[in-house]
């Protein structure tokens, strides 16, 4: 039964129904039972009803609830009622129910005509629409440059201060600037209006900006506000003189002043009087407490207003700060009229190529409705259903009202829930409705404010967070506490995990706060960890709720009910998608290590794209070229387009047990197989010099460009490719190929048979993804996160939809008029933030597990504040668990320690040991034997050890491989040289600028020569510092360590005697800890994976018995590090 609220939404007779409706408060059934009670009591033809929304899903969602409600209402109907159903399903295909976007192409397609189109005219994807940008951009740049470097006027010296000023002399960044400007003018009414309004607002004087005018006016309220605050605390000084009344006397004449400004110059001038009272003094105290317990209050306000007032902004003098502004916004006029020409040269390109981007189609549709009242007639709309309105920006929130016309309109949005301002969305827009809602006559504002989604005790934390977060000042609206309306809980339960972050302060290897591997994790770096402190804490909180043979029966929130709960009934939320070295990716490994299923379809991109898989393919043949499946995918590709028929030839006669060795042996006689593994062999060799990202751009434009393209989907394709190969750039990809091909595998590929498929697995995902979704239980983690991240506020162009445009000044001091850009900016973000925790809370039904880091561990102590505190608290927070804890408000029963009483051992490794057994005795002989491979000719040998060394026991030549084809003679030398410097690079390193540095020194020192060092890229010798050091972690370093081993020579395996034989050798690297240890060895090698496994398996076990015999550990680790590769095999 729905309540008095979604009654009276449901029924209201008013042209204008805005509701306001909390998460899990039911709106899209109240949005449906009313198109029900149209269509049925009202008779409204279905065609007259417009449904829309954002989400493909949603839209689906309310067409099949529609659907389902009325064929479950014809069954019980009769008469004129049951014929207007029947009509009214079979008149369903001609709803308009659909998102936005899809509306405005499908009245843009339809109506082309009217716009003076073609009907050819098509909509640009992605990557085309980037192409006629990039074509655009450059016409623009290009014509810039030129008039400033040989034009008229041309002043080539003011041309570069202002491309440098962007960060560098190229136009690149510049570039960045023009196309976000240009993305936020489209997204308004009217761009170009927006462009020119933002332009005459930069050229006006700076007292008459509209930010300098709201920061003034700003004052001047908040100085009243102040002082009428100040005066109702009755403060009564003493009769006698002293510093009370004089303080108080001055407070008052300098709110009276400041309230009284009309200008910047005023506020400037007064700011400079402005100060701090001084400490009153313990006698004046003793002699007037009454008096000293109301002047601590009129002090807390005072000093609260200079904090609100950022007269920090004001150092330099008025005159300084005009000129800075004055300045400054000739700049952001260039950037302006650069954006303006840009739009016009990208306009031509796009009609040139008779094709419409996505800005394009909603204005088109815009066009249509309001030019054209034909249009408008023939939709027919008299009834509009606007789901998630808070998510509008400003040229949807037009095109809503030009959609409807005189029709009554049904809108349901929630402030609290605008979490897509990075898509312009603009949450002001619904608020500013619901105020003028409350006002109208015509129109009806209704709260939904009951949660039947979650427990009472997730209700009762929500409201106790947002109830002192949330303001229509901090936040775009004063909460509304939520309810369940008198309905059933459910089971609940809500705790929180905080713990500091780490400041750098503990004694701790620098590199260990940078870099993170699970192999590590074994260690006690891993245990040091505050961030796998969290993660563990997740795992065993999930472990306490579903593990094997323990159940956790939980009664739900709908009936109480009771259902056991499963993997699949947990969430956990992350702001943001898996990143290297974050807690993100913490979480999912340990998650992994304790054996949890794991679905993160919703948290990484999934592909599905085939070509992108053969790309992928292409890479395992590199590492392992006898793999029968990469072979088939790459051969049968564009890259090399074998026919399903010779694949089958090749697999038919070839000789060989495996596909890849008949591929091998028929090579021999077929020119195009022999190409393709000459192909691979030059890629593989390739890979020890280029980076990953290199590698694949050159695979890309050397195999696949030209003949993707000329495919019927080549353009798509491509886009596809080149965004795959973007990702290669800046995302968790690593120059090592077989780590980039796991992290492919894990989290980039969701194939259909993995985990994506998975029925029972926990779900990972981001905030934004689960909006509409609701889990019994929810985990929300990486709280730590800063809610600002330092990118943002590196940006010297902001842009604003009150205050136009603004570039930020060169000049010292503060910048007034970018100081006011960037607080309004950072207010917003801080905004945003607080509304996407509401939703990542809010998706909970009955448990809620909060996890996250604080800046300092005097957060973790919060006690209850005052509300003026509690105010600026929340404004001051870096990041969401300081949010969190200010909403609390001393409230500690809801955060938890660290327990060390775990479900699973925090302490225990994450490896089993082998049992010592006759098996592993004989296979440890039979390595030292392969080894040595060597026997001696001769029965009666010395007593004094006959002399080997490790070095030669391999046939390859210090570290690398004999020179072959793609491996010469030269690059054998060049290994050398990286050797070399890897055994001397210092593990501490914290920039590739170190890194050269270093490099400089050791050439300069003679270690190696000026050419040799100029042939080492410094990143990927910083990335593979960065990996070696990762693997020994903290433990004691040795490198170059000689050792002396003597064996028995039948042990050994070099004669069937008991004699003794020396072996001597040297570990590249040896790190020792306290029970365990690491040996690297160094080689540069274009040989695979298993190749290089199985050629230095036993020189590698020879190194471990000499470490277990000297140092006396027996759990080893032995690695081989390819150089320039930068690629790590475990052995």
């Amino acid at each position: 039964m729905p309540t008095k609220a979604q009654e009276k939404a449901i029924n209201s007779k008013k042209k204008q129904v805005i509701v306001t409706a909390s998460a899990g408060a039911g709106k899209t059934t109240t949005m449906v039972d009313r198109v029900i009670r149209l269509i049925v009591e009202d008779k409204v033809p279905v065609s007259s009803v417009v449904m829309l929304t954002f989400a493909d899903a949603a839209a689906e969602e309310m067409k099949a609830r529609l659907a389902s409600s009325l064929i479950e209402r014809v069954k019980k109907a009769v008469g004129e009622e049951k014929k207007i159903i029947v009509d009214a399903l079979d008149a369903l295909p001609l709803l308009h129910c659909s998102t936005i976007d899809s509306f405005c192409y499908s009245l843009v397609k339809t109506h082309f005509e009217f716009l003076s189109l073609p009907p050819t005219v098509s909509l640009a994807d992605e990557e085309t629409a980037k192409s006629y940008r990039k074509k655009a951009m450059k016409q623009t740049l290009d014509e810039f440059a030129a008039a400033s470097l040989y034009g008229e006027n041309a002043d080539p010296e003011e041309y570069y201060r202002f491309l440098t000023s962007f960060g560098r002399e190229e136009d690149e960044a510049l570039a960045g600037y023009i196309q976000s400007l240009y993305d936020y003018a489209e997204m308004t009414e009217d761009g170009a209006a927006y462009l020119q309004k933002a332009k005459e607002t930069a050229l006006a004087p700076a007292e008459e900006h509209p930010a300098i005018k709201r920061f003034v006016e700003k004052i001047k309220q908040s100085a009243l506000a102040a002082k009428g605050e100040i005066e109702k605390l009755y403060f009564n000084p003493p009769a006698t003189e002293c510093r009370m009344s004089a303080q108080y006397k001055t407070i008052l004449d300098v709110l009276t002043a400041f309230s009284k400004s009309a200008s910047l110059r005023e506020v400037m001038d007064k700011a400079r009087s402005v100060k701090k009272p001084d400490k009153i003094l313990a006698t004046e105290r003793r002699a007037f407490p009454d008096a000293f317990s109301v002047w601590e209050s009129v002090d807390a306000v005072y000093r609260a207003w200079i904090e609100e007032i950022s007269l920090s902004l004001l150092t330099n003098s008025y005159e300084e700060t005009v000129a800075t502004i004055a300045a400054a916004s000739k700049d952001a006029v260039t950037v302006v009229e650069l954006t303006q020409k840009f739009k016009e040269y990208y306009e031509a390109v796009k009609a040139e190529e008779q094709a419409l981007d996505f800005s394009d189609v909603e204005h088109a549709a815009l066009t249509l409705l309001t030019n054209d009242k034909t249009v408008a007639s023939e939709i027919g709309c008299k009834h509009l259903m606007m789901d998630e309105s808070q998510d509008l920006n400003r040229l949807q929130e037009r095109l809503m009202r030009a959609i409807v016309g005189e029709g009554d309109l049904f809108i349901v949005g929630d402030v609290k829930q605008s979490i897509f301002r990075f898509r312009h969305a603009d949450p002001e827009l619904f608020g500013e409705r619901v105020k003028k809602g409350g006002a109208d006559e015509n129109a009806e504002v209704i709260s939904f404010d009951a949660n039947f989604r979650s427990s009472d005790a997730v209700i009762d934390f929500v409201n106790l967070v947002f109830g002192n977060l949330m303001t229509e000042e901090f936040g775009g609206v004063d909460y509304p506490k939520a309810n369940r309306d008198g309905k059933t809980d459910g089971s609940g339960f809500v705790t929180c995990f905080f713990y500091p972050k780490k400041d750098g302060s503990e004694e701790k290897d620098p590199l260990l706060q940078k870099v993170y591997s699970v192999r590590e994790a074994a260690g006690e770096a891993r245990k040091k960890d505050n961030e796998y402190k969290e993660a563990v804490w997740v795992r065993d909180r999930i472990l306490e709720l579903v593990r094997p043979g323990h159940k956790t029966v939980l009664r739900n929130t709908k009936d109480n009910a009771e259902f056991t709960l499963s993997y699949k009934d947990i969430a956990i939320l992350s702001q943001v998608g898996m990143k290297q070295n974050t807690v993100q990716e913490k979480v999912i490994e340990c998650l992994r290590e304790a054996g949890i299923p794991v679905n993160v379809g919703g948290f990484v991109r999934d592909s599905e794209n085939a070509d992108v898989a053969s790309i992928v393919d292409f890479l395992r043949l590199l590492v392992s070229p006898n793999d029968d499946y990469a072979l088939l995918s790459v051969l049968r590709s564009d890259m090399f387009s074998f026919t399903a028929e010779q694949l089958a030839e090749i697999a038919l006669r070839g000789e060989g047990e495996t596909f890849a060795e008949r591929a091998v042996k028929a090579a021999e006689t077929d020119a195009k197989l022999k190409e393709v593994f000459e192909f691979i062999e030059k890629y593989r060799f390739l890979s020890s010099s280029l980076s990953l990202y290199e590698l694949v751009s050159s695979l890309v434009e050397e195999r696949l460009r030209s003949t993707v393209l000329g495919r019927t989907d080549g353009r798509a394709v491509m886009g596809q490719i080149l965004s795959f190969v973007e990702t290669l750039k800046t995302g968790k990809a690593s120059d090592s190929i077989s780590e980039y091909i796991d992290y492919f595998d894990n989290y980039y590929k969701m194939e259909l048979e993995g985990e994506i498929a998975e029925r029972d697995a926990v779900n990972v995902m981001t905030m934004h993804k689960s909006k509409g979704l609701q889990f019994p239980v929810v985990f929300v983690i990486g709280l730590g996160r800063e809610i600002v991240n330092r990118a943002e506020y590196q940006t010297v162009v902001r842009m604003d939809r009150d205050f136009g445009v603004c570039r930020k000044g060169s000049g010292e001091g503060k910048d007034l008029l970018f100081e006011l850009f960037t607080q309004k900016k950072v207010k917003e973000l801080k905004e945003d933030c607080l509304r996407l925790l509401y939703v990542a809370f809010t998706r909970a039904e009955n448990y809620l597990f909060l996890s996250g880091s604080v800046p300092k561990d005097k957060d973790l102590a919060a006690e209850e504040i005052s509300p003026q505190a509690l105010k600026t608290k929340k404004e001051k927070a870096l990041c969401c668990s300081q949010l969190v804890i200010a909403g609390l408000n001393g409230h500690k029963e809801y955060v938890t320690d660290y327990d060390s009483a775990a479900v699973v051992d925090v302490d225990a490794p994450i490896f089993v040991e082998e049992k010592t057994d006759e098996d592993a005795v004989k296979r440890s002989a039979d390595l030292l034997r392969a080894a040595l491979s060597y026997r001696y000719p001769h029965e009666n040998a010395t007593k004094t050890g006959i002399k080997f060394t490790v070095t030669a026991i391999n046939a390859m030549k210090d570290g690398c491989l004999p020179a072959t084809k793609f491996f010469p003679e030269e690059e054998v030398v060049k290994g050398t040289a990286y050797h070399a410097v890897m055994e001397n690079m210092p593990f501490t390193l914290q920039s590739e600028e170190e890194a050269g540095a270093m490099l400089a020194k050791f050439a300069s020192e003679g270690l190696i020569t000026a050419e040799e060092a100029a042939d080492i890229s410094v990143k990927r010798l910083f990335i593979g510092v960065k990996k070696v050091a990762e693997l020994v972690g903290d433990k004691a370093i040795y490198r170059e360590k000689s050792f002396i081993l003597h064996l028995p020579a039948s042990e050994a395996g070099v004669a069937d005697i008991e004699d003794e034989v020396e072996v001597q050798g040297k570990i590249d690297l040896l790190a020792i800890g306290k029970e365990d240890a690491v040996i690297v060895d160094y080689k540069l090698s274009a040989h695979t994976r298993e190749e290089l496994i199985e050629t230095y398996r036993a020189q590698l076990t020879l190194y471990a018995l000499a470490v277990q015999k000297s140092f006396g550990v027996t759990r080893i680790r032995k690695y081989i590090f390819v150089l320039g590769r930068n690629e790590v095999i475990e052995l």
